[in-house]
Order: structure tokens, then C-alpha cells, then sequence
């Protein structure tokens, strides 16, 4: 038995109640059904498979990429937990990890600008002045701006937005 569904109404509001027709293709009779829009929403995951623009699109803008291996670019997305990882093959999603908050630290002095790179990603804006690299990263909804002094952070601030 094959049933078609045909929806009907052109807005789905969270919650709401949308009447359907179900229609039995090998029979001429329709039932009327209820069925609750948060139902039909899915829930979209970053998945092996998906492309770059197809993560980006789910995941948000990589905050950071790198070449690990020949053929393998991995990069990472923020998201409420911490950071995704996600390693792509001939621009084919491979391998994703979820890597916990408390295993990326937060800034501290002392740091290099590689070390800050993978705790905060991209910088947003970049200024060097002799040995001073001044930088500034999106932030857990603020703007983390450091000082680096031949590659080592010696001074940091976030400032909310």
C-alpha cells in the first residue's frame, strides 16, 4: 500500500495544528489527519557526506581551516557546546567531531598566536606595529582583542557587544 500525503495551508507556525489529506493510491477514500508542525520541521545535522558550502549553510561560517593532511582540510564551526570539527576529503565531509568548551581553554598570556588561532579561530582584524601583532576574534557573542609581543600573548580583553 502506497499512501500519498498532500499538505495543505502555506504557513507552518511551531505548534500549530495543519489538517492533511492522506489519500491510499490503491483506494479512492481520504482520511483527514492532524499532525503538529514541529513534526514536520527537521532537524538538520551536520552529517558525513555534505559539502562545505552544505556544513556552512547548517553550521555557520568556519571560524578557522587547516590543511592536516595531503587531501584532508579541516575546519571548524562554533556552536552552543563548543566547536565542531569537521575534516573534508575532495570537498566531501570524512569525519566531524564535537570538541567540549573545557578542552579549548580560554585566552591567557603566555600564549601563541597558533595556540589563540585554535581556541578562537580566524582573527576578524589584524594590526602589526614592529614586534606587537595586535588582533581581534569573534568571541562567545563579544570581541576578543589581543596584544602579541614576537608571538606570544602578553595582554587580552573581551569586550561584549
Amino acid at each position: 500500500m502506497h499512501i500519498r500525503v498532500l499538505l495543505t495551508g502555506a504557513l507552518l507556525l511551531a505548534g500549530a495544528s495543519l489538517p492533511l489529506q492522506a489519500q491510499d493510491e490503491t483506494q479512492s477514500d481520504s482520511t483527514t489527519a492532524s499532525l503538529s508542525a514541529a513534526a514536520l520541521t527537521p532537524t538538520i545535522k551536520v552529517r558525513k557526506g555534505m559539502t562545505p558550502a552544505e556544513v556552512a549553510g547548517v553550521a555557520g561560517r568556519a571560524i578557522s581551516s587547516s590543511l592536516n593532511w595531503p587531501g584532508v582540510t579541516t575546519s571548524r564551526y562554533r556552536n552552543g557546546t563548543g566547536i565542531l570539527e569537521v575534516d573534508f576529503t575532495n570537498d566531501v565531509a570524512v569525519e566531524i567531531r564535537q570538541v567540549p568548551v573545557s578542552r579549548l581553554g580560554r585566552p591567557r598570556k603566555g600564549l601563541t598566536v597558533k595556540e589563540v588561532k585554535q581556541i578562537a579561530g580566524k582573527p576578524i582584524a589584524s594590526n602589526r606595529e614592529s614586534h606587537l601583532l595586535s588582533n581581534r576574534y569573534d568571541w562567545e557573542g563579544g570581541i576578543l582583542e589581543t596584544q602579541f609581543l614576537d608571538g606570544v600573548l602578553v595582554a587580552f580583553r573581551i569586550i561584549s557587544k
